[in-house]
């Protein structure tokens, strides 16, 4: 376990099968006892320093200072993706892709040669003849309608995951349920301070450029999963 460069975003890699084992990277806020620690860390806010008296400056004091459960529980959903093998699964997705792409593309000059009738046959097709119009017309498509559906099918996967992960995190005990709902909450409020004026928040464009879910996706599954579990083990 290291902590990571990122203020909320922890991190995960390797595999507990491998000869190097897997590490965890948490948030610089992970080190933060108190706000004093915050204070001193040299944060600023839209390149200003920041007024730790002031209301706002609190506030975010309040949601960047984590607590035990929070800490345990996004840990915990670290650890899941780790225990429950995440960087192995999306290896089989991707070289499924590769060779997919492969094969499409020693297929698409011979359905070129039918399309466009040449005067020798398909498998001995004239390459300075066809690669010209192939390149032109066949491989843009090809590659654009293959990294449509792998970057569709990898999202989808990773959200998966991560919501797995959460669910995996949170059924450990019912204060890292609960921590997890703290943090999602304080990431909700914290994308209001740091982009009050834009329709998209954070989240909303993180979770549209990765395998992230939404931080209120997140917390509306977590409370339910708190008001439907039967906590009575713990």
């Amino acid at each position: 376990m290291f902590p990571s460069g990122s203020l909320r975003a922890g991190v995960s890699g390797g595999c507990a099968l491998w000869p190097n084992g897997a590490v965890v990277g948490v948030p610089r806020t992970f080190l933060f006892r108190n706000r004093n620690d915050i204070e001193r860390s040299g944060l600023r806010l839209q390149n200003e320093d920041i007024d730790w008296n002031s209301e706002i400056g609190q506030k975010l004091a309040h949601l960047l200072l984590p607590s035990t459960q929070e800490m345990n529980f996004r840990i915990a959903h670290e650890l899941a993706h780790i225990e429950l093998f995440d960087p192995l699964v999306k290896v089989p997705l991707a070289s499924a892709a590769l060779v997919a792409s492969y094969h499409i593309a020693l297929v698409a000059p011979r359905c070129e040669c039918h399309v466009i009738p040449c005067e020798i046959t398909c498998w001995s097709c004239d390459v300075l003849v066809v690669l010209p119009r192939l390149v032109i017309t066949g491989f843009p498509l090809l590659f654009g309608a293959g990294l449509f559906v792998y970057l569709q099918l990898s999202s989808a996967l990773g959200r998966w995951m991560e919501l797995r992960a959460d669910r995996w995190a949170a059924l450990c005990k019912k204060s890292y349920t609960e921590g997890g709902i703290d943090f999602m909450r304080k990431s909700i409020e914290l994308e209001s301070i740091l982009q009050p004026s834009t329709q998209i928040s954070i989240s909303q464009l993180i979770s549209s450029l990765s395998h992230h879910p939404d931080h209120q996706e997140r917390l509306d599954r977590l409370e339910k999963l708190l008001s439907i579990t039967n906590w009575d083990y713990n």
